[in-house]
C-alpha cells in the first residue's frame, strides 16, 4: 500500500470514526439511554443528575468528533477533482457537498445551543442531594433547589422538553447527513 492510499485510507477511518461518536452517541441516548435511565430510576431527580452528569461526560466526546471531521472532511475533499471549495454549487458534486455541510452546521449549533446554553440551566445545583431537590432544601453554595410545582420546577421542565426536542431534530439531521454521505460517495466515484 502507498504511503498516499495508507494516508488517505487513515483519513477516511478516523472522519467514519467521528461521525460514529457524534451521531451514534445522540442515537443511543435518544433511543436507548434516556428510555433507560427513565425507567430505572423514574422522572425524579435522581434521573435528571445522572443525564446531566452523562451529558457533561458526552459533551466532550462531541467537541473532539466535531473538530476531527472538519478536518478529516476538509482533506478528504481536497482529494477529489471535482471539489471547487466549500459551499460551491457548480456541480453535483459541490452541491451535495454543499447540503452536507449546511446541515452539519445547524446541527453544530443545535449541539452548542445544547450544551453551552440550555443544558447548564437546567441543572440542578451540583452536589444537590434528591432531598434537598424534591423537599425545597438548599443545594451547595445556598442555592435554592428547584421545588416541584414551582417556577424553577416549570422551567426546567421547558427546558429538558426543549433539550429533547432538539434531541430528536438533531438525530433526524444526522441520518439526512448520513444519506448525504452516501450521495457525496456516489457522486465521487461517478
Amino acid at each position: 500500500m502507498s504511503p498516499n492510499l495508507f494516508g488517505f485510507a487513515l483519513i477516511s477511518f478516523l472522519h467514519t470514526l467521528f461521525t460514529v461518536i457524534w451521531f451514534g452517541g445522540m442515537m443511543v441516548t435518544l433511543f436507548t439511554y434516556l428510555p433507560a435511565v427513565k425507567e430505572a430510576l423514574g422522572p425524579g431527580p435522581q434521573s435528571k443528575r445522572v443525564m446531566a452528569v452523562f451529558k457533561k461526560k458526552q459533551r466532550i466526546w462531541v467537541y473532539v468528533s466535531m473538530v476531527g471531521l472538519l478536518i478529516t472532511g476538509l482533506l478528504m475533499s481536497k482529494r477529489n477533482p471535482q471539489f471547487v471549495h466549500l459551499f460551491a454549487v457548480s456541480n453535483p458534486f459541490s452541491l451535495a457537498l454543499t447540503i452536507k455541510h449546511v446541515l452539519i452546521l445547524i446541527m453544530i449549533g443545535i449541539a452548542l445551543y445544547r450544551s453551552i446554553v440550555l443544558i447548564p440551566k437546567s441543572l440542578p445545583p451540583a452536589g444537590s442531594t434528591p432531598a434537598q431537590m424534591g423537599k425545597g432544601g438548599k443545594g451547595p453554595g445556598g442555592k435554592a433547589a428547584p421545588q416541584p410545582g414551582g417556577p424553577q420546577s416549570a422551567d426546567m421542565a421547558k427546558r429538558e422538553k426543549l433539550n429533547i426536542t432538539l434531541l430528536i431534530i438533531n438525530v433526524a439531521l444526522a441520518v439526512l447527513v448520513l444519506f448525504n454521505s452516501a450521495v457525496v460517495m456516489a457522486l465521487a466515484r461517478g
